[in-house]
């Protein structure tokens, strides 16, 4: 019936979501490990004294704040207690913005979108980001099901309005994720160079959704 297909969009975007909140735990877990086995860096709240990389104005009831990021090695982060705190995890995919992809770009196919949970590292030079992905690919407990590199050289950047990364999908395959009925829930990780990642501040952000909303993505 008329309508029907979007009522099951919503339905089975509310079930991925749910997945994805118990997926996030053991995502998040792996990330901290494929970190230390490499020199990755984390995005963290910036404090009095940090340099600061990038900002970010968010919305408040008394107005815009603004929040301002850094980005520090988590060999050095996760061994202090008050400096973890500070630490910004990504958060999974919001269900307004999973319905409109799954409407904008794959026709409904809520099956099709693979990053409801996702996480990102962050490298100051390209053999950090490497050893972090040789790493990622060598852990038993993973299962990739695609990388997409878009740092390579002949990656048309027009397609990302600049933007460049390693994009990997991947399921995490162990005890505890088939005990909780999550094996087969697709993540994703990216793998960024910082060089990168401090453009995506408030106006580059801006620019990329205006670009995203003009290709109907």
């Amino acid at each position: 019936r008329p309508g029907m297909s979007r009522w099951f969009c919503r339905l089975d975007c509310d079930w991925l979501a749910s997945q994805a909140s118990v997926a996030d735990v053991f995502l998040r877990a792996k990330v901290k490990e494929w970190a230390l086995a490499s020199r990755a860096h984390v995005k963290t709240y910036s404090s009095r004294g940090d340099s600061v990389m990038f900002s970010r104005t968010g919305s408040s009831e008394s107005g815009e704040s603004q929040t301002s990021y850094t980005f520090a090695p988590w060999q050095t982060m996760c061994i202090d207690a008050q400096l973890r705190r500070r630490v910004h995890w990504a958060s999974i995919k919001t269900h307004r913005r999973a319905i409109e992809k799954v409407y904008r770009c794959y026709d409904c196919e809520v099956a099709r979108i693979l990053d409801v949970c996702r996480q990102a590292l962050f490298f100051a030079c390209m053999q950090d980001l490497l050893s972090c992905f040789e790493a990622l690919s060598a852990d038993p407990d993973v299962r990739l099901c695609r990388v997409f590199n878009r740092l390579r050289p002949d990656f048309d950047s027009t397609e990302s309005a600049g933007y460049r990364d390693v994009l990997i999908n991947l399921r995490i395959d162990t005890e505890a994720t088939r005990r909780m009925g999550v094996e087969g829930h697709v993540c994703e990780v990216q793998l960024i160079l910082t060089s990168m990642a401090q453009i995506k501040n408030d106006e580059g952000h801006r620019k990329y959704i205006a670009f995203r909303n003009l290709r109907g993505e």
